[in-house]
């Protein structure tokens, strides 16, 4: 997949842990990327089922760049991949979502007209064939309540997201950004192993005065879990990922207004952290 050509190369970090038929979907889509060069480093965080994938990589796809690697989470398996990557871009990627074949054509060809960006997504649709919105860009929410909004969720597409915009929050499933800019921010916060650590590297992001962008021409889709579904281990994660983000982004004073309203018995329950925007498009909405 990096056969010669004066285009730049771009790094694909494919996080595995033990659900090998969304894996084998997820790489298959990659592979069939009409843009190269591409590299595939496969990152394999260990898990009951590692010694089958391990295998299946080394036998099938012996292009891949295969790394085995300890569990150290979503933000610990991407940093790996991060570090053994060579292209000048780089796309973190998780095992349940499959790339349209022109994705990252979609991408290349976007990025000169947007401005200031530090990370891009494409569009992600529920499920094979989908045209269903599960995720198009979003919003932080973070003051006496965290929560967040995904524009669109849940309602189909309508084409109302038809131009490449700004917004606030990308996610960590189908994240590219400049290699060399991803390593110099020390890529995701290991503190955090899964859940918000793309939150966190959104604000971190901002910061440092790069934009977020949302190129709705490249498309994807998510073969996973329903959205606002968790494991009790992830919701356990979660839940201290929200005090985490508020210790590392919030002055003292906020953080004292966020107990007492939690003491005062606000707050929302994580099933409904993920708020639908009900507007027309990116700027418009209310929180439901």
């Amino acid at each position: 997949m990096t056969e010669g050509t004066d285009r730049p190369l771009i790094s694909v970090v494919l996080l595995s842990h033990g659900r090998f038929d969304l894996l084998r979907q997820a790489l298959a889509s990659i592979e069939r990327q009409s843009y190269r060069p591409l590299e595939v480093v496969l990152v394999d965080n260990e898990g009951p089922d590692s010694p089958r994938i391990r295998d299946w990589v080394r036998r099938e796809h012996p292009a891949v760049r295969l790394v085995e690697n300890a569990n150290t989470g979503y933000a610990g398996g991407m940093n790996r991949g991060l570090r053994e990557a060579t292209g000048e871009y780089v796309e973190f990627h998780a095992d349940d979502i499959v790339h349209e074949p022109e994705y990252f054509e979609r991408i290349i060809a976007a990025l000169p007209s947007l401005d200031g960006w530090g990370a891009v997504n494409g569009m992600v649709y529920e499920g094979p064939g989908s045209r269903t919105i599960r995720y198009c860009g979003g919003l932080v929410h973070f003051g006496a309540d965290f929560y967040l909004t995904i524009h669109g969720l849940g309602q189909p597409d309508d084409g109302r997201f038809r131009q490449a915009f700004v917004h606030g929050f990308a996610a960590g499933a189908n994240l590219f950004m400049r290699r060399a800019e991803a390593l110099a921010m020390g890529g995701f916060d290991e503190d955090y192993f899964m859940y918000y650590e793309d939150v966190d590297l959104s604000l971190r992001l901002a910061r440092r005065g790069a934009r977020l962008w949302l190129v709705p021409a490249a498309a994807c889709h998510h073969l996973g879990h329903p959205l606002g579904t968790m494991t009790d281990a992830g919701r356990t994660y979660a839940d201290r990922n929200v005090r985490l983000l508020y210790r590392k982004h919030a002055g003292p004073w906020l953080r004292a207004v966020r107990r007492l309203f939690l003491a005062t018995g606000g707050g929302r329950p994580l099933r409904t952290v993920l708020a639908r925007l009900s507007g027309h498009g990116p700027a418009g909405g209310c929180r439901p």
